[in-house]
């Protein structure tokens, strides 16, 4: 027996679209009142992915009609973007993680956030061994690159990039974190997340040149408060430290103090406890910038890569082996903006990229700098401009700069220390991460 809709042989999507009907017909008409429940193995066989949305939005309005139960499996990126967080389980390994409320550490306004922005791009994550999230365009073009270069092609160990495209990355990462359920855990999810997210503490340079308001954070400088009643509580365990919101300060003296709530009286004390960027304080409070995201982000699989000073851009111009390499990229990605057709320029017949004689020189205004620092921030000026060059073009062009210098560059990669956050994040997530090494350096 066969099912044809004409003289021409039918391609094997529309016959498993006929199939899946055909069944779904012995299901609404069962005359035995059975178990209305219907399995169907990888739906997206043979099915653009318009088509897999057609079918799973079929079954979703006949689920709701008549009460059918519906347990699909899938590979399919469209599929797992298209399905609710709230019917959606992960298998790995020889278990499964449902992702619906009070199994993830998920809040109610996550689900409904996820709901509006987890796209199949973003769903690529649910079929990956590892994952790597980050905050832009720049970071998603460059790490490929990057770990193609050390030896860590990441298709190579089933690792997925997801560009969350901002800071919501507690959000996103709290989806591969189980909850507590009457005080006892849920057994892990073994899927290692890396994390990598920008300190954003500018330089001092970008103040002083630039004659920005340096931004006030808050430092513990007293060992012990009284509160209204004249009770004590001492904060000598956390006295010092330096936290970048007032509302940080505030957890930790009620953790450090084990109270729920702030005593009356302590926060008019704490509230003028604040100090103000300088060159001085600058690398505490970058350290104590990278601590804050890490307590809000390292939970079970998931951990935090930070970078050292402000952005991935300005580390790279930090750089004393990759500085000129990254100088020569805003460079061309600054022609660029003034001219899309500067692309043709770049590469040559055969397609392969080839530097171009007029733009062989480091920027001459940051070579007469008189520090590291001043360099640097002379490089990554651009970025601060009203018309600033694009980060993303300006991250495929170092890409590209890198490859055609891997020879040189592989071993200036590994050892460089301001892209060591990138190296251990992608050594992480593919598994082949050394911790000890990590607390000893």
């Amino acid at each position: 027996m066969g099912l044809e809709l004409e003289k021409n042989s039918s391609g094997l999507g529309t016959l498993n679209k006929l199939f899946m009907a055909a069944e779904l017909l012995h299901l609404e008409t069962d005359p035995f009142d059975t178990l209305q429940l219907c399995l169907i193995e990888e739906l997206e066989a043979h099915l653009h992915p318009q088509a897999q949305l057609r079918v799973i939005n079929a079954l979703k309005n006949i689920s709701g009609k008549n009460s059918n139960q519906f347990i699909l499996t899938t590979h399919s990126t469209t599929i797992g973007a298209s399905i609710s967080l709230e019917n959606l389980i992960l298998c790995r390994g020889q278990n499964v993680y449902p992702m619906w409320q009070g199994q993830t550490k998920l809040a109610i306004g996550d689900y409904k956030f996820l709901q509006r922005f987890l796209d199949s791009t973003k769903a690529n994550m649910f079929f990956a061994r590892g994952v790597i999230m980050v905050e832009g365009d720049a970071e998603n073009i460059l790490i490929p690159t990057i770990a193609e270069l050390i030896g860590k092609p990441l298709h190579k160990y089933g690792v997925s990039i997801v560009n969350v495209g901002s800071t919501a990355f507690l959000r996103y990462s709290k989806i591969f974190q189980r909850n507590n359920l009457d005080g006892q855990d849920l057994s892990e999810l073994e899927l290692p997340v890396s994390v990598i997210t920008d300190l954003d503490i500018p330089a001092i340079e970008y103040f002083d040149s630039e004659t920005k308001y340096k931004r006030e954070y808050y430092q513990v400088k007293e060992n012990t408060l009284t509160d209204d009643q004249n009770n004590p509580y001492c904060l000598q365990e956390i006295q010092h430290n330096i936290y970048t919101s007032f509302d940080d300060l505030k957890a930790a003296i009620k953790a450090t103090i084990s109270r729920t709530s702030m005593p009356h009286g302590l926060n008019e004390k704490i509230a003028n406890w604040k100090i103000k960027l300088d060159a001085n304080n600058i690398q505490d409070i970058r350290a104590a910038k990278s601590q804050t995201l890490k307590r809000k982000f390292d939970s079970q699989k998931v951990k935090v890569f930070t970078n050292e000073k402000w952005t991935l851009e300005y580390d790279l111009a930090c750089s004393n082996e990759l500085r000129e390499s990254f100088a020569l990229a805003v460079q061309i990605a600054k022609r660029i903006k003034s001219s899309e057709s500067y692309f043709d320029e770049l590469f040559d017949d055969d397609g392969k990229f080839k530097i171009p004689t007029s733009e062989n020189e480091i920027d001459k205004e940051a070579v007469q700098c008189n520090t590291p620092e001043e360099i640097a921030y002379q490089i990554f000026k651009p970025f601060v401009d009203s018309v600033s060059p694009s980060k993303a073009v300006t991250a495929q062009i170092f890409s590209e700069i890198l490859l055609l210098e891997k020879d040189k560059l592989v071993d200036t990669l590994k050892r460089d220390s301001y892209l060591k956050y990138i190296i251990d994040a992608i050594n992480y997530a593919c598994g082949e991460f050394n911790e000890e090494e990590q607390a000893n350096d």
